[in-house]
């Protein structure tokens, strides 16, 4: 094995086992003037090639309720989601700096369609999690679960903000700068 090997293999170990501590490390409870209400969970299915995966979903669709995300949260279960609904269509990413979970971030076409996913995103990290070009959505749900479902770029989540593309309908036009939430 080469010396490069070597170096890429302990960094691989190590960056898991870090994410695994934080993973399993107590999330300290946000400050109470910290909390918002982001309304009851709603059915969110993802249609993959092998079937579907309906998630329990809380839905971000303000500006604040984005900044917060699921960070606000110590766990999140097997079947729960956030929705991030954006009004552009541009470039996003995301980070980990204030989630004390491991997350899979899907990035989301106008149409609903998987464009990329960012898988077990490192709890705490400040790396960007990029979009891969516009997108209009987001969801995030446990590190580990898309591997599970079966979940890749190219199916499909299902959610009124997304509309089947049309042989006619053409992408929304949007600017090209990227925007920043704050994890998850």
């Amino acid at each position: 094995m080469t010396r490069t090997r070597i170096l890429c293999a302990a960094a691989a170990a190590f960056l898991g086992s870090a994410a695994a501590l934080a993973q399993d490390a107590e999330c300290p409870a946000p400050p109470a003037n910290d909390a918002i209400d982001f309304g009851d969970r709603v059915p969110v299915t993802v249609a993959t090639r092998d079937g579907e995966a309906t998630f329990a979903t809380l839905i971000a669709d303000t500006v604040e309720e984005q900044g917060r995300g699921v960070r606000v949260r110590g766990a999140l279960l097997r079947d729960d989601a956030m929705l991030f609904v954006f009004d552009d269509y541009r470039p996003h990413y995301f980070f980990m700096r204030n989630t004390c979970i491991s997350l899979d971030i899907l990035y989301l076409t106008p149409e609903g369609r998987v464009a990329s996913i960012g898988r077990n995103a490192v709890p705490y990290s400040e790396m960007l999690v990029p979009s891969p070009g516009p997108v209009t959505g987001v969801l995030e749900i446990a590190g580990g679960r898309a591997e599970e479902l079966g979940i890749l770029p190219g199916d499909y989540v299902v959610h009124p903000h997304f509309q089947p593309k049309t042989a006619n309908a053409d992408a929304p036009e949007g600017d090209d700068a990227a925007s920043e939430t704050d994890g998850g």
